[in-house]
């Protein structure tokens, strides 16, 4: 149960430079989707903010990333959701 919250499997994956991400936040509230490494670092900050409800989608530069696999992770103030990603150049 996600109260609303989706997070999209990126497009293209795997991916060698630029990736879509799309996500839907329900109602306004604190959210942040980050990139992490395998080893729970994380690489990168795509949205951290306030954002009212609906559809969003951020384009995510994965060129500087060495080719593995990493997840992103959708957060608001009640849930996340996570999503793999791979980095194949």
């Amino acid at each position: 149960f996600t109260n609303g919250l989706t997070l999209d499997q990126n497009f293209p994956n795997p991916v060698s430079s630029f990736t879509e991400i799309n996500f839907n936040v329900p109602h306004e509230d604190r959210v942040s989707l980050k990139v992490y490494d395998i080893f729970g670092r994380q690489v990168a900050l795509l949205v951290e903010g306030k954002l009212q409800s609906g559809d969003y989608n951020t384009r995510f530069n994965a060129s500087e990333l060495p080719n593995g696999l990493y997840y992103y992770r959708l957060q608001t103030s009640d849930f996340n959701l996570t999503r793999k990603l791979l980095v194949q150049k």
